[in-house]
């Protein structure tokens, strides 16, 4: 197939994007999940939180859920979108932690009873609901594997940011 000329010419004015494609879904992600995490304040009680592995109540469980779910997330989203290297090594530290908060919220046996309480409640046998809690946990670790695999090899496309002072120096 060749190329018109209007095409030539639009792929000519236009230069490709200086950012991936893998970076741009990871902060469309962030961004989404931030602004979705808004409503979901909402719509459960957002004075409850496990945090890696303890349940976490009050305003402390707050400050978690609207910090970590919804201002890190946008902030996060944002600062990739911006391609800031700070950012990508601040996503992916928050992401390790991802992982590591999610295999110990699941593990945690008081948190691990809430959710299989929930499973049988559902109507479902503690045997699926284990199978549940394990399929969460392997499909979050490659999620988030993939995510700091992504940020980790697409390391050249971020801006590293300029050392304060750095553009008055050369006057």
């Amino acid at each position: 197939m060749t190329e018109t000329a209007g095409q030539a010419q639009t792929r000519a004015v236009r230069p490709p994007s200086p950012r991936p494609l893998s970076v741009k879904i990871i902060a469309i992600n962030f961004i989404v999940g931030g602004l979705l995490g808004i409503p979901g304040l909402f719509l459960r009680d957002p004075s409850s939180a496990v945090v890696l592995g303890l349940r976490v109540t009050g305003a402390a469980a707050l400050v978690y859920n609207v910090g970590c779910l919804v201002v890190l997330a946008l902030v996060l989203g944002v600062g990739l979108w911006r391609l800031s290297e700070p950012v990508r090594r601040l996503t992916v530290g928050f992401t390790v932690f991802w992982i590591v908060n999610g295999a110990l919220a699941l593990m945690s046996p008081a948190s691990r009873a809430a959710m299989l309480d929930q499973v049988r409640q559902a109507g479902l046998s503690e045997a699926i609901g284990i199978g549940i809690l394990s399929g969460m946990l392997v499909m979050s670790a490659v999620i988030n594997g993939a995510i700091i695999w992504c940020l980790v090899t697409r390391k050249a496309a971020f801006v590293p940011r300029a050392p304060v002072g750095a553009a008055t120096r050369g006057r």
